[in-house]
């Protein structure tokens, strides 16, 4: 079975983990990388640390591989969150994970950080002893300057579905289409929604109370992108090194950047 390194920067927190599958026997499922009865194994490295990413992701992955008994010369693909999130997270996020899939000439798996968080959604109810009921789940992470970045998602046949474009937007943008929606129950979570308080969508939801629940101190795990980069490795859904890039979704700060 295969094993993946995984690595995510692209917020205040860093972490980096390792996923297989303990026995080659197993058939597991393509469209979920679960089964049943059968949960991969994952060794994982995590912690809050702003602007010290450069500093400790390097020392993350060398300690989730001695735990798992791996080198790198056991890793099959290096995945990492290819963004939205913040510029320099995601530069170091993407260099690395090239740096690392140059030196064993592996491919690499670039996951959206959003689809990580709404992955997270699933444990964190489990953690508050609630569980997953069909809600639309709404990522968003602090862009700064006023704005979001943020995705719709839901899970339809136990797939991770973005039903909507990420985008970037003022907050009020999200409470404009919740409020699009009779009826319907949305979970929120990620920074964005630890920045920006209900009054910020400006009143556009309305019974907020009743449609819209928060689960607060959330940060996208290196755990999350494992299991995501799992299922595009097992359906074949990696890229050349060259072709792995952040995705920055506020074109004029990458545009910035350049000059």
């Amino acid at each position: 079975m295969p094993n993946i390194l995984a690595i995510e920067t692209a917020t205040e927190a860093c972490s980096a983990a390792l996923i297989s599958f303990e026995d080659n026997s197993i058939d597991i499922d393509v469209n979920t990388a679960e089964l049943k009865d059968v949960e991969p194994k994952i060794i994982s490295q995590f912690k809050l640390a702003p602007r010290e990413h450069t500093k400790l992701i390097l020392p993350m992955i060398e300690k989730v591989l001695k735990v798992g008994g791996c080198t790198m010369d056991d890793i099959d693909a290096i995945a990492f969150g290819r963004g939205p999130g913040a510029f320099t997270g995601l530069r170091i996020a993407a260099g690395i994970a090239q740096g690392l899939a140059l030196s064993i000439d592996k491919p690499v798996i670039p996951v959206s950080t959003l689809s990580a968080l709404a992955l997270q959604t699933v444990s964190a109810l489990q953690a508050s002893q609630q569980s997953y009921a069909g809600e639309t789940i709404i990522v968003g992470l602090d862009a700064r300057m006023d704005e979001v970045y943020w995705g719709a998602f839901e899970f339809q046949k136990s797939e991770l579905i973005l039903t909507n474009d990420e985008k970037v937007t003022k907050m009020v943008e999200i409470g404009e289409y919740i409020d699009s929606f009779e009826g319907k129950h949305f979970l929120g979570i990620g920074s964005a929604w630890d920045a920006y308080t209900l009054e910020t969508l400006d009143g556009s939801v309305k019974n907020s109370e009743q449609t819209l629940t928060i689960i607060e101190n959330a940060f996208p795990s290196a755990t999350e992108i494992a299991r995501l980069a799992m299922i595009e490795f097992l359906q074949q859904r990696t890229v050349a090194i060259e072709d792995a890039q952040p995705v920055y979704i506020r074109n004029n700060v990458a545009q910035k950047s350049k000059k």
